[in-house]
């Protein structure tokens, strides 16, 4: 039966006793104000207590119970899950933090990743593009990204049968942070999770079930310490710094708009018999009103005639809003959400003070940070993409055995000594480039190799340079070199074999025709071609 989701929040750990209350997150049309977040960041207040509560012994914490942790440490599962959903709004509603998070997602997954198999085998190629063909892994690898960064955790769940078959690629799905209630974990190994128990309703039917899903079809990827079992929001420590700039931010607003109301001042030098003369000569406007829902005095037209004795003075204000003594307010809240994100300025929008040089320095804990960000979400992919080859493997959909190529010589140093000594190696072989390799029986790999785009390419020039220099080395290949440019080697080959090709169609058409020689170079470059092997 059709199984539809639902927010929830568990009040009992028993199922016995469970209850589900609606905990929608709070429409766009409700106001900003204090955290809903316990403040448990914030110096000089309650561990759990809202930014209103002060405390007046900030220095101690209470030991609720040995086997929860500090009280404001170890969250509960109501403070986890109001600190989830308090990122979600800000993410849609904050442009400073909501602006943060898409920067770090942007940076980190970028155009997307390219991930192809470390084994050699076609096979395992193929099975893997039909794996993220029909997962649509490629937007479903941002989507997992930008879920974690917001919440802090993500649930990657495996379905690996059709109907009552194996299924022959396995499908995924992610779960998020409210659809999981509780994890069951081996009663000797803590750190090893057993079963996920996820709520749900059948279709047309109010009881609550829970699905004890095994923990082998779960990869639980969490932001946090090793101690804390579920995940929480990584930049859950700038929430408060961004509540207090839109509060400045509104103050400046409200006092702008009280200070610039009343942008013309009509002065009336005479009695106030006179000036209630003059009021009642300017007329009241219509469409607006002003205190205790009186009619404003309407304001001359443009291109009007005003005709008045030297007793009446018209007077632009100039309203003194006092934004210059607030600016350095501002950017003080601002520096601190920068801290607290390791992002520089320019980040936020306000890249005035920033010239290269500086600009340079000031990212690089951004770009370190970006750095761990994609170190973090590969050791899951890697995970994603192993279970999926183990699954091929272990229902015969792939091979249980491979082979791995090892050059032993390359073709510039085979002379005719050691094309002579291969004879005697039955087990050697040349390539296609002419080197001399060893093709090895070995079981099937489960790794894979994941290529992350160009994160800042800074000097061209200078970095193309040194990619040369790599690979004279020997150090990089062809392929790899692509990547960091920025280049897909998959697309680009075909391109390139059409551009040579186009290249001697051109020169057949030229006048003199061929080059004579090009025929003899051509066999003075290719290798000795291989002799037949000899029986032993």
């Amino acid at each position: 039966m059709k199984k539809d989701e639902f927010t929830f929040d568990v009040e009992e750990s028993s199922e016995e006793n469970f209850e589900v209350r609606d905990r929608t997150i709070p429409g766009m049309s409700r106001p900003l104000g204090e955290m809903d977040v316990p403040s448990i960041f914030l110096t000089g207040t309650v561990a759990g207590a809202t930014s209103r509560d002060k405390s007046e012994d900030p220095n101690f914490s209470v030991i609720r119970d040995m086997t929860e942790g500090p009280e404001g440490v170890i969250l509960t599962d109501q403070e986890r899950y109001d600190c989830q959903s308090a990122s979600i709004k800000r993410h849609r509603t904050d442009p400073q933090y909501g602006g943060i998070l898409d920067t770090y997602h942007s940076f980190t997954i970028g155009t997307g990743v390219n991930i192809s198999p470390v084994d050699e085998s076609k096979e395992v190629a193929e099975y893997l593009n039909d794996f993220i063909f029909h997962n649509q892994f490629d937007g479903l690898d941002s989507d997992l990204i930008l879920r974690t960064i917001e919440t802090g955790e993500i649930f990657v769940r495996f379905f690996f049968k059709s109907t009552t078959l194996p299924a022959r690629v396995p499908r995924i799905t992610l779960l998020n942070f409210w659809e999981i209630s509780k994890i069951e974990y081996d009663s000797v190994d803590k750190s090893k999770s057993t079963f996920y128990h996820r709520p749900y309703r059948d279709e047309g039917d109010t009881e609550i079930k829970i699905e004890k899903i095994p923990a082998d079809e779960i990869i639980h990827i969490k932001f946090g310490p090793g101690y804390d079992k579920r995940g929480l929001p990584p930049f859950l420590k700038i929430i408060q710094q961004c509540q207090y700039y839109l509060d400045w931010l509104f103050a400046r607003i409200v006092l702008n708009r009280l200070k610039s109301s009343y942008y013309l001042e009509e002065i009336t030098k005479g009695s106030p018999a006179s000036v209630t003369t003059q009021d009642n000569v300017t007329p009241d406007a219509i469409a607006y009103t002003g205190k205790q829902g009186k009619a404003q005095k309407r304001l001359p037209k443009i291109g009007s005639k005003l005709v008045h004795n030297e007793s009446v003075e018209y007077k632009w204000l100039r309203p003194d809003v006092g934004a210059d003594d607030a600016r350095e307010d501002g950017r003080s809240i601002r520096l601190s959400i920068c801290s607290g994100a390791q992002v520089p300025e320019f980040v936020l929008g306000d890249a005035s003070n920033a010239n290269y040089s500086s600009a340079l320095v000031s990212q690089n804990p951004f770009i370190r940070k970006v750095e761990f960000l994609r170190d973090f979400f590969e050791r899951y992919f890697k995970q994603i993409f192993e279970k999926v080859i183990a699954y091929g493997i272990q229902n015969r959909f792939l091979p249980s055995t491979s082979t791995e190529t090892l050059t032993k010589e390359k073709a510039v140093n085979v002379g005719l000594i050691r094309r002579l000594k291969k004879l005697f190696k039955f087990n050697e072989q040349y390539d296609t480039a002419g080197n001399i390799v060893v093709i090895n029986s070995i079981p099937t790999q489960t790794d894979i190799e994941i290529k992350w785009p160009v994160l800042i390419a800074q000097r061209l020039l200078e970095d193309s340079q040194a990619y040369q220099i790599h690979q004279a080395m020997g150090v990089a290949s062809d392929e790899t070199l692509s990547y960091k440019l920025g280049y897909n080697p998959e697309e680009e080959a075909p391109k390139l074999e059409r551009q040579r090709l186009n290249a001697q169609a051109d020169a057949q058409d030229q006048p003199g025709g061929p080059d004579p020689n090009a025929h003899k170079d051509a066999q003075a470059e290719e290798p000795m071609p291989e002799l037949p092997a000899q029986k032993p």
